[in-house]
C-alpha cells in the first residue's frame, strides 16, 4: 500500500499495523484512547490511495454528525492537509480523486437504504457496542467493491459485557448465532487501547476523572476491560447454552409477540418481534427473533408473515402501549390476524421475573442462536432507570401469554395427555355424521369461522376422522363438503337460521340435515362437557390434512382460563357433545 507518514503514540501505531494486515479489526478500550482517530486516519489514507467508497456508521445519526463529521474527520483531514467537499443532503464527503466516505446513522432509514445499495471498500462501525449483530451481518454484505484496495471492516467501542456479540466474534472467535468456531480466524484481530496510552493528546484532569469513576464505569471507560458478568442480571448466558436446541420438538401453541417502537419513524428503539411456542412437553421454546428498526408498515407486515408462516394462534402485544393501535396496524395488513392484548399491571422487572424463573429452571429453550436477543436479556438487571430492551419485552410478552402463571399447568382440557388418539382402526359398521358450526366474527356478518367435523361413532366412542376449518364464506365450502364427506348418515348444523343459501347448497348431497339451536358464547360449555369429551372423543394422531392440523393446534391451545369464544376449534366440541349424547341414546342403543 505504500508507506504511511504518521507520528503519534506507540499504541496507535500498533493498531495501524493490525488494520493493515487483517481483514477485520476491533479496537476496544477506555474513553479518549485514540481509537477513532487512528481508524479515521487510515480510512482517509485508503480513500486517497484508490478511487473507492467507504462507510462510517453509528447508532444515532446525530452522534456521527457531531463527533465524527464535525470533529474527528475534520481534524484528520486538516492534519493530512486534505481537501474535500461535504454533501449535506446525502451526507458523504468526496475527495478530488472521486473517493467517497459516507456517514450514516443506523436510525436513519433513508441514509441506510442508500448505502445498502452500493458496494464498499471499508466499513467502520463506530461505538459498535450499541449496534446489533444483525446490523453487522447486513452491512458486511456490502463489503464487495473492487477498487484495488483490500476490503476492510473496523470496529471500535468502550467494552460492555463479555456477553456482547463482538466479544464472542473477535475474542472468543465463535459465531454469535450458531456458537460454532468462525472460519478463517486468522483474518480477525483485536487490541485494547486506553486513555493513559494517549495522555499526550488529552488533559491530565480528564484521565484523573476517569480513574475516580465508580468501579463498574472505571473498568469500562478507564481500564477498558470487558465485564465478566452483568451482576444482578435476570437471565444467564449459561442457561441459554445449557438448554439450547438445534431442532424444535412437537409444539402445541405458537404466538407472535410484538413490542413496537413508540414512534412511527425508525429510531434507536427497535421493534421487538419474537416467535414463542409451547410444546406438548409443557416447556417453552423461542423459535425466532425478527426484531429490528422498522416503520409501522414494515413491522406489521413482518408480524403477519410470521403468523402465517408458523400457523400461530395469536399475535400478542401489550395493551398499555396502544393495544388498539397495534391491532389496527396489523389488521390493515391482514384483517384476519387475531391480536391478543396483555395488560401490564406491574413493572417490567416484576413481569420479567417469572419468565426468568422459567429459564433458570430449564423450562425454556432457544431453538438456535439469537445473539442480539440473548445479549439484551443477559445485560438486563432491572435497575431503577434502566430501559428494558424491546427484544426482551417481546419475549416476555410471548411467554407470559403461554405461561400466564409462570409455570406449566396441566389444567388444559385438550392437552395431549388429556385427549385420546387413534391411528389404525376398523370403522366397519360405524355411524358416520357431519357436524357443522358457523359463527360470524363481526357484527356485519362479513367474516366467519367455518368448522365441519366428520365423525364416526363405534363402540360408544366418537372418532374425529376429517375436518374443514377456515374463515371462508359458508357457501364457498360446499364443494369441499361434497368431495370430502361422502357416506355420512346425517348432517347437523349449528348456525344462524339466516344461512338459507348454505342449506340449499347442501341438498345435492342427499343427506338429511338437522338444524341445531346456537349455543350462547358466554356459557362455558368446555368446562361442563370436558369430562364427557375426554372420555368419549378420540382424535386422529397423525393426520396429514392441513385443516386438521390447524384445528388441533387451536384445540390444544385452549385452556380452562380461556374465555369461551377464544378458540373456535374448542368451541365446537361442547355443542357437538350435546348432539353425540342424543345420538348415543336414540340411535345406538
Amino acid at each position: 500500500m505504500g508507506e504511511i507518514s504518521f507520528k503519534n503514540n506507540p499504541t496507535q501505531e500498533v493498531a495501524l499495523n493490525l488494520m493493515l494486515t487483517h481483514r477485520y479489526t476491533m479496537l476496544y478500550g477506555g474513553s479518549r484512547s485514540g481509537k477513532s482517530f487512528i481508524i479515521m486516519f487510515f480510512i482517509v489514507f485508503r480513500a486517497l490511495k484508490k478511487k473507492s467508497r467507504h462507510l462510517i456508521v453509528r447508532l444515532h445519526f446525530s452522534d456521527i454528525k457531531r463527533s465524527i463529521v464535525n470533529e474527528t474527520f475534520k481534524d484528520v483531514c486538516q492534519l493530512m492537509n486534505v481537501e474535500y467537499k461535504l454533501n449535506l443532503q446525502d451526507w458523504f464527503a468526496r475527495f478530488s480523486n472521486g473517493s467517497e466516505i459516507h456517514f450514516v446513522g443506523a436510525d436513519d432509514a433513508r441514509g441506510l437504504d442508500k448505502v445498502l445499495g452500493i458496494e464498499l471498500s471499508t466499513i467502520w462501525m463506530n461505538e459498535v457496542s450499541q449496534l446489533t449483530y444483525t446490523t453487522y451481518t447486513i452491512l458486511k454484505t456490502r463489503l464487495a467493491q473492487k477498487s484495488g484496495l483490500t476490503n476492510r471492516i473496523f470496529l471500535d467501542l468502550n467494552p460492555p459485557s463479555k456477553l456482547h456479540w463482538c466479544y464472542k466474534l473477535f475474542v472468543e472467535q465463535i459465531d454469535p448465532r450458531d456458537k460454532t468456531l468462525i472460519k478463517h480466524p486468522e483474518q480477525y484481530c483485536y487490541m485494547k487501547m486506553n486513555p493513559i496510552d494517549n495522555e499526550a493528546n488529552i488533559d491530565k484532569e480528564y484521565i484523573e476523572m476517569l480513574s475516580e469513576l465508580p468501579a463498574e464505569e472505571r473498568k469500562r471507560f478507564y481500564k477498558g476491560d470487558f465485564a465478566d458478568v452483568e451482576e444482578g442480571s435476570l437471565f444467564s448466558e449459561a442457561n441459554f447454552n445449557k438448554y439450547r436446541l438445534v431442532n424444535r420438538p412437537e409444539l402445541k401453541e405458537i404466538v407472535i409477540a410484538v413490542d413496537p417502537a413508540t414512534t412511527a419513524k425508525i429510531t434507536s428503539d427497535e421493534t421487538g418481534i419474537a416467535v414463542c411456542a409451547k410444546g406438548f412437553d409443557g416447556r417453552g421454546y423461542l423459535l425466532e427473533d425478527k426484531s429490528g428498526t422498522y416503520s409501522p408498515k414494515e413491522w406489521s407486515k413482518i408480524v403477519c408473515d410470521l403468523y402465517l408462516k408458523y400457523r400461530a394462534t395469536w399475535v400478542v402485544a401489550e395493551t398499555n402501549a396502544g393495544g388498539d393501535l397495534i391491532r389496527h396496524t396489523i389488521q390493515i395488513v391482514n384483517e384476519n390476524i387475531p391480536v391478543k392484548g396483555i395488560h401490564a399491571t406491574k413493572g417490567k422487572l416484576l413481569r420479567a421475573e417469572p419468565i426468568s424463573a422459567l429459564y433458570d429452571n430449564g423450562k425454556i429453550s432457544h431453538v438456535g442462536g439469537f445473539p442480539d436477543a440473548e445479549t439484551e436479556m443477559a445485560l438486563y438487571t432491572g435497575k431503577p432507570g434502566e430501559k428494558s430492551p424491546n427484544r426482551l419485552d417481546a419475549i416476555v410478552y410471548g411467554f407470559t401469554h403461554l405461561f400466564p402463571i409462570g409455570v406449566y399447568s396441566d389444567s388444559e382440557i385438550f392437552n395431549r395427555d388429556n385427549l385420546k388418539y387413534w391411528k389404525d382402526y376398523d370403522f366397519t359398521d360405524s355411524y358416520d355424521f357431519i357436524y357443522i358450526k358457523i359463527t360470524s366474527t363481526n357484527s356485519k356478518n362479513t367474516d366467519y369461522n367455518f368448522l365441519a367435523l366428520y365423525a364416526k361413532i363405534k363402540n360408544q366412542k366418537i372418532f374425529i376422522t376429517d375436518c374443514i376449518f377456515n374463515s371462508m364464506l359458508p357457501s364457498d365450502n360446499i364443494d369441499q363438503l361434497k368431495n370430502k364427506f361422502i357416506g355420512a348418515k346425517k348432517i347437523f348444523i349449528e348456525c344462524d337460521p339466516s344461512f338459507v343459501s348454505f342449506h340449499i347448497g347442501l341438498k345435492p348431497m342427499k343427506i338429511p340435515i338437522r338444524h341445531i339451536k346456537e349455543f350462547r358464547k358466554e356459557d362455558n360449555y368446555i368446562l361442563s362437557e370436558s369430562g364427557f369429551i375426554k372420555d368419549t372423543f378420540i382424535f386422529e394422531k397423525d393426520s396429514d390434512g392441513t385443516y386438521y392440523k390447524t384445528y388441533m393446534q387451536q384445540l390444544n391451545a385452549y385452556t380452562t382460563t380461556s374465555e369461551a369464544n377464544e378458540s373456535a376449534a374448542a368451541n365446537i366440541l361442547p355443542s357437538m357433545a350435546y348432539v353425540v349424547k342424543r345420538l348415543l341414546k336414540q340411535y345406538l342403543k
